[in-house]
């Protein structure tokens, strides 16, 4: 209700938008990222909505690669900020996403839901295509505590008649039966897939051709554009280092299979940080399985859980654990492979440590 209020105040801006809607537990960052740069390179004029930052809230808003200007942001921030609603962070950004891109007169944007999607705010979209790219166990606080709840809150970003791209995680039952309420047509990816870069890839491509009728592509477009990642996705720096945003229970399963065929058995070492509203037990459960050893760090956010109480958690699965900033020296000069996932918010401080002269991208 807050959103649709602010948008009207605003003109409406969402309404001038072809949205490509995109939710999921894992994988909207990637498939957002690969549609959006395989419209780019057709010569389409692309907006981006993600999150969250990793390295500079204007990463967030981007139109055809380039983040929106300081002065852009800082203009349309205090606009929205003037409006006398009380919202949210994630509100306030997402209003700023739909002013930049109605005035910017993108020809599309894609759009990543923050969490869930019934109730997320990028909902009073005016999407195109929804996507919904798996489903796994995370924000149950919020969203529910099985796998069907979550699917459900995800199928709530489905709009009548527009056609709907779903992966092959996704439990079918709730989704099918939103999509048929509303006379959605549903296009599956059905393959299972070694990694989940692989399963990225598909969704995205799936959509593309959903989309060809009304945004034609040259083959070229497409294959250079399903390259694209975002960072901290399997990024691989110098000295076997990788930073992943694996952060939830099945986001780590499927680090593990893919850095199983990466480093063909070669040890590694993990160094790790997670938010309050994860399972962290469960992960570290995961980690613990195949690493060498946990190194753990702790982001400067509210909602970080503690190192103290991480090494306390270890403890319960396993007796060995390490301390942080020198365990993170020790495994750069042993020559181990080093895995650094959980939370965005510690990857910034942690890239920094092995290149203090570049940012994340």
């Amino acid at each position: 209700d807050n959103m649709r209020k602010a948008c009207a105040l605003l003109g409406d801006p969402q309404k001038d938008i072809k949205a490509i809607h995109v939710a999921g537990t894992n994988g909207k960052g990637s498939v957002t990222h690969k549609i959006a740069a395989s419209l780019q390179n057709e010569g389409y004029r692309v907006g981006l909505y993600t999150s969250p930052h990793i390295s500079c809230y204007r990463e967030r808003i981007r139109i055809n690669g380039e983040k929106i200007t300081e002065t852009e942001v800082v203009a349309l921030l205090e606009k929205i900020l003037s409006l006398g609603i009380a919202l949210t962070f994630f509100e306030c950004t997402t209003l700023a996403a739909f002013a930049y891109f109605a005035a910017a007169k993108v020809d599309v944007a894609v759009l990543e839901v923050g969490i869930g999607g019934r109730l997320d705010a990028t909902n009073v979209c005016s999407s195109i295509l929804t996507v919904i790219t798996s489903v796994s166990l995370d924000h149950t606080d919020l969203l529910g505590h099985t796998v069907e709840e979550i699917a459900r809150e995800k199928a709530g970003i489905l709009k009548p008649n527009i056609p709907l791209v779903i992966g092959p995680y996704v439990p079918r039952e709730p989704v099918e039966r939103r999509a048929l309420e509303l006379n959605v047509p549903i296009s599956y990816v059905d393959e299972i897939f070694e990694s989940y870069e692989d399963e990225n890839v598909c969704v995205a491509k799936k959509a593309l051709k959903v989309l060809a009728d009304t945004f034609p592509l040259k083959q070229q477009s497409i294959v250079e554009g399903l390259k694209e990642l975002p960072a901290c996705r399997f990024q691989v720096l110098d000295k076997d280092v990788i930073f992943d945003v694996a952060h939830n229970v099945d986001g780590v399963r499927r680090l593990l299979q893919r850095l199983k065929i990466y480093l063909q058995g070669k040890p590694f070492g993990v160094v790790c940080g997670f938010s309050r509203d994860k399972e962290v037990k469960e992960c570290l459960q995961l980690l613990m399985e195949q690493a060498q050893a946990l190194f753990f760090v702790q982001a400067e956010s509210h909602r970080a859980v503690p190192v103290d109480e991480l090494r306390e958690i270890a403890k319960e699965i396993d007796p060995t654990y390490t301390e942080i900033y020198e365990g993170l020296q020790k495994a750069q000069e042993s020559g181990t492979a080093l895995v650094v996932c959980g939370t965005f918010y510690i990857m910034e401080e942690c890239y920094k440590f092995f290149d203090k002269k570049q940012q994340i991208k």
